[in-house]
């Protein structure tokens, strides 16, 4: 029987993996005179949706295989991680509700499959549980995310006047509270174990850190924060690689158009993630008045992602810091004639270039 262990790459490569796998495309091809559904065809089918990121398809095809396969570790896992980016979507869209239920069914899978251990090495033939491991802590990470937004919520309610209103919501909100740091906690617990394997995942770092900044550990966030981008780094200037090599390696314009979508979803995740992760690090080094170093990190991520006009803020910021008021002007206009709307970060752009201004002894235009 076949194992499908592209989760070793779909979902742990850069997003997770290591820099020295090759992508696999899965490319069914099923020959209707000869049809026969069994296990690896569903699995198969879901590999390949899930390398499209199409997880609700992938999720229902990992089903199928664990119909005809109940103790394939690889679908479970599969369909867990599913879960988790169907979770992840819904969050961002807003859809609270069904994020809560899909990270639930993901945390579940895990939980269930998972049996407590983490290999030493990433590499070691049929390791699998740290897969698994990751796929928890992610997901717990993801809830916890949950959690923040929720207390959001509440911390408007508590103020209702309504005095009963607003003694339930701070009741809940002490809750929420007390539920967020223990899934930080856990996830943080597992990402510390995962990260001191031998060629440990870059999302185990990714995630660490993150848990980390968010639990105001900085010494601790930037030195995950620094042991991933050593590894993404590599990931980017190898996914790069393979974009070039895939157009003499198929032969037919189908396969390479396939490969060369599949390996661009790679690497702009891959660049994604540095870029966020720069950020990270630049905050980290603004708030210890280090302006220099949070601008070098801030023009490493502008370089990677230069129509990320968020970027333009910082970077002012960081001029600011260092007394360059001419240069963070020039971001901070760049900053607010990209923008079409008013929110938060606007009005702090705003705010920003009244000081610039001041500094420079001008006067708005």
């Amino acid at each position: 029987m076949r194992q499908f262990v592209f989760l070793a790459i779909a979902v742990i490569f850069l997003s997770c993996g290591t820099t020295d796998q090759q992508p696999e495309m899965a490319d069914v091809k099923v020959d209707s005179s000869n049809f026969k559904f069994d296990a690896d065809y569903y699995g198969e089918n879901a590999q390949r949706y899930y390398n499209e990121n199409k997880y609700f398809e992938a999720r229902d095809q990992f089903q199928k295989q664990l119909k005809l396969e109940p103790d394939s570790w690889a679908a479970a896992a599969g369909q867990a991680y599913c879960f988790y980016h169907i979770g992840r979507n819904f969050a961002v869209q807003g859809r609270l509700r069904e994020a809560h239920r899909s990270l639930a069914e993901a945390e579940a899978i895990f939980t269930r499959t998972w049996n407590g251990e983490i290999e030493e090495n990433t590499r070691s033939k049929e390791a699998h549980q740290w897969k698994l491991a990751l796929g928890l802590a992610m997901t717990e990470r993801a809830i916890a995310n949950l959690d923040t937004v929720k207390m959001r919520q509440l911390n408007v309610k508590v103020l209702d006047p309504n005095e009963e209103k607003g003694v339930a919501a701070r009741q809940e909100l002490d809750q929420v509270t007390r539920h967020r740091l223990d899934y930080y906690k856990k996830a943080g617990e597992r990402l510390g174990r995962l990260t001191r394997m031998k060629f440990a995942s870059p999302d185990a770092f990714l995630s660490l850190g993150e848990v980390l900044f968010i639990l105001h550990d900085d010494k601790g966030a930037e030195k995950a924060f620094l042991d991933y981008l050593d590894l993404a780094r590599n990931s980017i200037e190898f996914w790069e690689k393979q974009r070039y090599a895939a157009a003499e390696t198929f032969s037919t314009r189908r396969d390479r158009q396939q490969t060369d979508a599949a390996i661009t979803a790679r690497l702009e995740g891959a660049t994604a993630k540095t870029v966020n992760v720069l950020r990270r690090l630049a905050e980290i080094k603004f708030n210890r008045q280090d302006y220099a170093s949070s601008l070098s990190h801030l023009t490493e991520a502008m370089k990677l992602a230069p129509a990320n006009y968020q970027l333009h803020v910082p970077i002012a910021e960081s001029h600011q810091g260092l007394r360059n008021y001419k240069e963070a002007l020039t971001h901070i206009d760049l900053y607010i004639k990209s923008r079409s709307g008013f929110d938060d970060n606007t009005r702090k752009a705003y705010r920003l270039r009244s000081q610039l201004l001041k500094h420079l002894g001008m006067t708005e235009k």
